[in-house]
């Protein structure tokens, strides 16, 4: 990926210059959004935390706030596991 010719692109989306972190308790992503005066995001996208809430938990909060990123419907989904755990080992 840093080699593509499209380095700077793929830069930008994973260090943009404004980000929104929120707590893990915390669920209203597009209120957090607003505030934070965030562009708007596509309408197939949804807003989304990166790392997983119950392996937060799990950890004991030692690192309690999740990253919001735009992301596909696609991207959005706990690849058909129950667990809320998106196929990570616990």
């Amino acid at each position: 990926m840093w080699q593509h010719e499209e380095r700077e692109y793929f830069i930008e989306r994973l260090y943009p210059a404004l980000q929104v972190w929120v707590h893990v308790n915390y669920r209203r992503y597009r209120e957090a959004y607003l505030r934070f005066g965030m562009p708007d995001i596509p309408k197939d996208y949804v807003r989304d935390h990166i790392q997983n809430r119950k392996v937060i938990r799990v950890r004991e909060l030692s690192h309690p706030y999740l990253r919001l990123c735009p992301v596909t419907h696609s991207v959005n989904s706990s690849g058909e596991y129950r667990l809320g755990t998106e196929g990570m080992e616990m």
